[in-house]
């Protein structure tokens, strides 16, 4: 069963230590045992519902690692409770007039990108860590990054929209 590996009891572990966290110091009433067994039993019945269907879908890794291919039309990836790559270095910036739209919830990502496109990244970080290819990083709020800024306008440029939930999303450059 793929429910209880070692990133999703060490996200569980996590959880439950930002919950003492805001138990403590935030005077949040939380009755962490009862979040914590919520969240196992809503995992439990998430892997009953969809099975294997439920991690491997094209564009999500959910409970599991692995690789993400640009695939066409494809303008959302999801990387939940897991860690992976979504690689985009071959994608056409032309063919996508609406964001490109990356979700880290509880998760580890890289997200490669050609050197060669321009891009506009909006990142959205809560209690995480988005990291750009000239190390510029985000931990906390809204942040928008130009990577390999052109001034001729004719140039199409891919809009990508980040949303890192307790996860690091690192975005590299590759061919």
């Amino acid at each position: 069963m793929k429910l209880f590996t070692s990133f999703t009891i060490g996200a569980l572990f996590i959880l439950a230590g930002i919950l003492f966290i805001a138990k403590s110091y935030f005077n949040v009433n939380i009755n962490i045992t009862r979040v914590v067994f919520g969240i196992v039993i809503i995992l439990f019945g998430l892997n009953l519902l969809f099975g294997n269907s439920f991690y491997n879908r094209e564009n999500n890794l959910i409970f599991s690692s692995g690789t993400i291919n640009h695939g066409e039309n494809t303008d959302e990836y999801n990387v939940i409770f897991g860690s992976g790559v979504i690689d985009l270095s071959t994608l056409n910036p032309e063919n996508f007039t609406n964001p490109i739209e990356v979700n880290v919830i509880f998760g580890s990502t890289v997200l490669k990108i050609n050197p060669d496109t321009p891009i506009n990244v909006e990142a959205n970080t809560i209690f995480g860590t988005t990291r750009t290819p000239e190390n510029q990083t985000n931990f906390f709020g809204d942040s928008t990054y130009e990577i390999n800024k052109t001034d001729d306008r004719q140039v199409p440029v891919l809009n990508i929209e980040t949303n890192t939930i307790f996860g690091e999303l690192k975005i590299v450059f590759e061919k």
